[in-house]
């Protein structure tokens, strides 16, 4: 057994000292999006915007102490008006985080634009104040990556790289049964008639020779975009047309019209050695368009709008 343990720590030492596995391949996007964690976005509209863009830069505390400061550079919308901006969009978990913390403690967040300060309010007062943001027309506008600093930063986490499987130990484990088995019934001297020891020895050597350190085919990663709609409110424009689900009827039917702002969310899943996952958001961006609901009466004034249907 002596011999199997320094066996194994020159084979562990090699295993630290050998050349680093190839990098993996470049990651693929997924036809399939998953799904990111599961937080509600945070809207809030920069009413001091002065210029063609302004940094705007979101502190957040809870029970009084700094928990996170986010700064960020929002652009004017090209359709003019206040920007509508999304509040920690590269971070749903943090977002999430506090929306659980924000029940039992004091949470509050301070806007500033340019340096200065033009909002505090609970994060219970700002989820509300979003809520109705979404169901009026609004103007969302995409920002870089912020930069978020503060204690309550959510660590990245360090997944452990397993560095031997349980298939290379069993091997080490049979060379050393091996071993054993043949140095009790060897002789020292050359015979024809039993094992040489040197035998037991060459043999030992050429089979833990064969077991090789285990190098793990990760980490790999995949990337993913993901879309669904966060606000959305009616323009009260009517359309008279043929009813899409009665084709075959000649009636002309209402229809009214909705502005849908759709967010999408690219991002990196990466797989671990360990079998966990880390997600990674590359960049947020939003797009707008409308539908049409069925009211149902008759009209007879025809219009041809672009369709779809609205599936909300």
């Amino acid at each position: 057994m002596l011999r199997f343990r320094w066996s194994a720590l020159v084979l562990l030492l090699l295993a630290f000292s050998a050349p680093a596995a190839a990098s993996p391949a470049p990651p693929e996007k997924a036809a399939t999006p998953r799904a990111l964690p599961s937080a509600a976005p945070i809207f809030y509209e920069i009413r001091a915007l002065a210029g063609e863009k302004a940094l705007v830069e979101v502190e957040v505390r809870v029970n009084g102490a700094l928990h996170l400061r986010e700064r960020l550079v929002v652009p004017r919308p090209a359709e003019g008006g206040a920007p509508v901006i999304e509040l920690l969009a590269y971070n749903p978990a943090e977002r999430a985080r506090l929306a659980v913390l924000a029940k039992s403690k004091d949470v509050r967040v301070i806007v500033s634009v340019d340096g200065a300060r033009v909002n505090e309010a609970s994060f219970e007062k700002l989820e509300a104040a979003s809520t109705a943001l979404r169901e009026r027309e609004l103007r969302l506008v995409a920002t870089e990556r912020p930069t978020v600093s503060g204690p309550g930063v959510l660590p990245v986490r360090r997944p452990a790289v397993p560095l031997f499987l349980k298939s290379q130990e069993e091997c080490m484990q049979s060379c050393s049964d091996a071993y054993d088995a043949c140095m009790s019934d060897c002789v020292w001297v050359k015979s024809d008639k039993y094992v040489s020891c040197d035998q037991c020895s060459s043999d030992y050597n050429n089979c833990v020779a064969g077991c090789q350190p285990y190098v793990p085919n990760c980490p790999t990663s995949s990337e993913h975009v993901w879309s669904e709609v966060v606000s959305y409110y009616w323009t009260w424009l009517g359309r008279c047309m043929r009813d899409h689900e009665r084709w075959w009827e000649t009636q002309l039917t209402q229809y009214d019209e909705a502005e849908i702002w759709k967010k999408h969310t690219h991002y990196r899943v990466t797989h671990n050695c360990d079998g966990s996952n880390t997600t990674e958001i590359l960049s947020v961006w939003y797009t707008v368009d409308r539908c049409y609901t069925r009211k149902g009466w008759d009209c007879y004034d025809p219009t041809s709008p672009p369709f779809p249907s609205c599936t909300f």
